[in-house]
């Protein structure tokens, strides 16, 4: 693992509200910044392998709110989309490792034709005040994600009792709940609604006594922002 001299050691991207804003670089009409630093590579491959990253949320042109990120990333030989991801959390900047707060590993991942990520095993890990990480605090998932004119149109998170066995594009395992949004629509980048389907599991199958609920969740966005100002839950019925 290390860097040429003509690769990247650092990568900002930067989201304005608009064309014009962005056009102008007008620093008060920031929505956010992402800065991938430290950025070291596979020396045989030249693969992205690991780096740091630090998410800045913007309000008015200042700085309102900052993420730190630790990213790591495994290929198989010869290929250049990651099998394996993972993303450990920092409480500050520095990524000392007695301030991590989240382990994200996701791994198994599979792509579709157009490069995207569409299935993955993910496993969330939440370190005790020693640092450790236990079964207690340990989840596990599996995600399916589809695709419609380059943007999310259906999302199902799938969670099991432990690490489902994942073969292709399919997992199974004692599932717990599984969360399904379909016919996700965009205003611009940022998702406007969806239709969302909740399943709780009491064995290994959605028949064996699912109970089954249903909503439509709609999303407002002040002008600019990529957060959501309000978020409206209408649950329609439940089995």
């Amino acid at each position: 693992v290390g860097r040429d001299k003509d690769q990247a050691s650092e990568i900002t991207t930067t989201e304005y509200s608009s064309e014009a804003d962005l056009n102008a670089r007008d620093n008060a009409k920031k929505i956010s910044e992402n800065s991938k630093s430290n950025i070291l590579y596979d020396e045989k491959y030249g693969n992205i392998r690991e780096y740091q990253l630090t998410v800045t949320e913007y309000d008015l042109g200042s700085p309102s709110d900052s993420s730190y990120f630790y990213v790591t990333l495994e290929y198989n030989p010869g290929d250049d989309q990651a099998h394996t991801m993972t993303t450990k959390e920092y409480s500050a900047a520095g990524w000392n490792s007695n301030n991590i707060t989240k382990i994200e590993t996701k791994d198994k991942i599979t792509y579709n034709p157009s490069g995207n990520m569409d299935t993955y095993r993910l496993k969330v890990e939440v370190p005790n005040a020693a640092g450790d990480t236990t079964d207690d605090e340990t989840s596990w998932f599996f995600v399916e994600i589809a695709y419609y004119k380059g943007k999310v149109s259906d999302m199902t998170v799938t969670e099991y009792e432990n690490s489902p066995q994942v073969v292709g594009k399919k997992a199974s395992g004692t599932m717990l709940r599984r969360e399904t949004k379909t016919d996700i629509t965009y205003d611009g980048k940022n998702i406007e609604s969806y239709n969302l389907n909740v399943e709780e599991f009491k064995g290994t199958s959605p028949n064996s006594g699912a109970k089954r609920s249903y909503f439509k969740v709609t999303l407002t966005y002040d002008p600019g922002e990529n957060q959501a100002s309000t978020m409206t839950t209408e649950e329609y019925w439940s089995e």
